[in-house]
């Protein structure tokens, strides 16, 4: 039977890990006074409302209001258990627990899988490495690299491999170390074994690219047809895909997958620039090239979830998606999402038509594709215009009619002195006046707004959160009862002998959380200790906002006292309001009009003073 991670390991970790930098892997940070704000990685903001504290070694978001210590981040972050949070937290701190927990006798059987899976894949990869480069199986593959002009160092780096046709003898492999059936299905290498006695592999005649997690390990596959090889294949639309990813697993799922992050999110956070792509081969290509801060979206679609994570490494973000018409497509899409996120300053590499990043490579060289990444990028209105021209003709009155409104609506994403240099451009190409340009522009914004009041209208209200201004006054005692608790040893001893009745669960649940915390330690509380011991989401989020907050460093006996009354006589009023509502029903009842309606205006009364306080 595994133990329990001993507490002095638990705060052993805490005590010697940096919170900031565990956060920074996740999310990008900027100092502002004592603490660091970011996007929250946990919802979708156009305002930085995600709190650091170094000195208190907690994070708080003062929009969703979730928040906690490193462990807690972890868990929600990369849903991991505690004891899992607690060994990656010794894993990105480097620090040397991570044995010392297994030798306690730690285990999970969520890690467990894990590593099961992830050597399962490694092991197959090693296998499709060694095919590749010293089997004459893989000449084949090799002289199809020596034609792409991949180097041996990025064919290395990138782990690339060769499947052979024999798709038995990766389970052979498999057998031979001793693998779990259920595991080895689970990993995607295969295909459904169903009343075949042997397992058959997924990937055939096909090179083979590991697709790595952020810590390097690779979780999936995928393969690229081989031309020479392809009339040797069988005639199936599955063996003729150009790619083939490995199905989606627990360990990989293509919509949060972006290929090359392992290597490249250093590179990013050092320049504050990604350059996304949207295929493997030519981000291999580019990297191998120089550019190193270089991603691809697996020819997909832009998922939120890859904006978010590229949100939190920069602001900057260059498209390089392929010159052709799907391409194109898929770059006007790309666009239009990470606008939305009001975060990134967006540029467009310009291929010529048809072309893609690795064609550039091979047709004018890395030393000729460095140069043109770096001065030849669009705007997102110039590459607008180039995109619109495709679709419409500019001789044709009726096209150039429907393509200047679509054009102006691309203006208003624009700063103020790009949006007159455009107008001006406009004005020259399409021979209409600069006045006449505004004009409509004008129109089309005004028409904007009337048509988003509109929808505004007919949606449903939603209740928005709470903003810390509209905290009333018996929350406001409530936080500050907690906070004095939290840093004054000497308010401990001002408590009535009788618990304090709080209004609010939430508040209740932590005092008594505290309560049990004092009863080992005393005040000032060690916050990110505290927080270990709270299950409750909502209480951690309360807890590290309440530390957070700057009350007035001035205490006093008549304060606490004050604010002990605030509580009890708002759950006094409370108590009211419920008796007299048992009241209101029985008058209902009776059919007594006029006693309903004065036992209602006592009700409103009460109701109101519990809101603005005045007890």
């Amino acid at each position: 039977m595994a133990k329990l991670i001993p507490q002095e390991k638990i705060d052993e970790v805490l005590e010697q890990t940096d919170i900031v930098q565990i956060i920074e892997n996740y999310v990008e940070l900027k100092k502002t006074g004592k603490n660091y704000f970011g996007y929250c990685p946990f919802h979708d903001e156009k305002t930085p409302s995600f709190s650091v504290s170094p000195d208190k070694q907690i994070y708080h978001c003062f929009s969703c209001g979730r928040g906690g210590n490193v462990f807690g981040f972890l868990m929600e972050r990369d849903n991991l258990s505690f004891p899992e949070a607690v060994i990656k937290t010794a894993e990105l701190g480097h620090l040397e627990l991570s044995n010392e927990l297994q030798k306690d006798g730690y285990d999970s059987s969520k890690s467990d899988r894990r590593k099961v899976g992830t050597a399962a894949l490694a092991k197959a990869g090693q296998f499709y490495q060694h095919t590749l480069k010293y089997t004459p199986i893989g000449e084949v593959a090799r002289d199809y690299l020596n034609q792409r002009k991949l180097s041996s160092k990025a064919v290395d780096e990138f782990q690339i491999g060769f499947a052979p046709a024999d798709r038995t003898l990766v389970g052979q492999i498999m057998s031979q170390n001793n693998f779990d059936t259920e595991e080895l299905i689970q990993s995607g290498l295969f295909q459904d074994p169903d009343n075949q006695k042997e397992l058959i592999g997924r990937f055939q005649n096909r090179l083979m690219i590991p697709l790595r997690d952020e810590q390097g390990e690779i979780i999936a596959f995928s393969g690229r047809i081989i031309p020479a090889l392809t009339d040797e294949e069988e005639d199936s639309q599955f063996d003729q895909a150009k790619y083939i990813n490995s199905p989606q697993t627990k360990l990989f799922n293509k919509g949060h997958f972006l290929f090359n992050l392992d290597l490249a999110k250093r590179e990013i956070r050092k320049v504050n620039e990604v350059f996304l792509l949207e295929g493997y081969m030519d981000v291999i290509s580019v990297y191998d090239a120089g550019i190193k801060q270089v991603v691809a979206s697996l020819g997909t679609s832009l998922t939120e979830s890859q904006i978010n994570r590229l949100r939190s490494l920069t602001h900057r973000i260059v498209l390089g998606y392929d010159g052709d018409t799907p391409g194109m497509k898929a770059t006007k899409r790309a666009i239009d999402l990470l606008r939305q996120t009001n975060h990134f300053e967006i540029s467009v590499i310009p291929w010529p038509k048809g072309c893609d990043p690795d064609d550039y490579i091979k047709k004018h060289g890395a030393k000729q594709f460095l140069n043109f990444y770096q001065h030849n990028r669009e705007t997102p209105f110039e590459f607008s215009k180039r995109f619109l021209e495709d679709q419409f003709r500019k001789t044709n009155s009726h096209d150039l009619m429907s393509m200047i409104p679509l054009l102006l609506g691309e203006l208003k994403h624009a700063n103020p002195i790009e949006r007159d240099r455009y107008f001006s451009v406009l004005s020259e190409e399409f021979d209409i006046s600069v006045d006449s340009l505004k004009e409509e522009f004008v129109a089309l914004i005004s028409q904007e707004k009337r048509d988003n009041h509109n929808k505004r209208i007919y949606q449903n209200v939603r209740i928005e959160p709470m903003k810390r201004d509209q905290i009333g006054k018996v929350e406001r005692a409530e936080r500050q009862i907690l906070y004095r608790l939290m840093t004054k040893e000497i308010a401990w001893s001002y408590l009535p002998d009788d618990p304090i009745p709080f209004p609010s669960d939430d508040y209740q649940n932590l005092f008594w959380a505290l309560v049990e915390f004092h009863q080992d330690k005393q005040a000032p509380f060690d916050v990110k200790s505290v927080l270990s011991k709270l299950n409750s989401e909502t209480e951690r989020g309360l807890l590290t906002e309440i530390s957070l907050v700057d009350f007035d460093l001035a205490f006093t006996r008549e304060e606490f006292d004050d604010l002990i009354r605030t509580v009890v006589d708002s759950v006094t009023v409370a108590q009211q309001i419920e008796k007299l509502k048992k009241e209101l029903n029985e008058a209902s009842r009776s059919g007594d009009k006029d006693k309903s309606k004065q036992i209602a205006l006592k009700i409103m009364t009460l109701m109101n003073q519990k809101q603005k306080g005045d007890f």
